[in-house]
């Protein structure tokens, strides 16, 4: 009866041992998750980090 819950777990134990080579992989080639601009919660990431990074150059004025 609580096969499942056993296989659970070992299985998530193996899965993750086999996955963190491809994170650091990941990171290495600095991969981001694609953004989709027409969700709000994306656009919102979008244009904060674009003010960011225009204020960071100087594009933006400083006053």
């Amino acid at each position: 009866m609580l096969l499942q819950p056993t296989n659970n777990i070992r299985f998530s134990k193996v899965r993750a041992w086999v996955e963190l080579p491809f994170a650091f992989i990941k990171r290495q080639m600095k991969f981001v998750e694609t953004k989709y601009l027409g969700l709000n919660k994306n656009r919102l990431t979008y244009e904060t980090e674009t003010y960011i990074w225009l204020y960071s150059e100087g594009s933006l004025n400083k006053s």
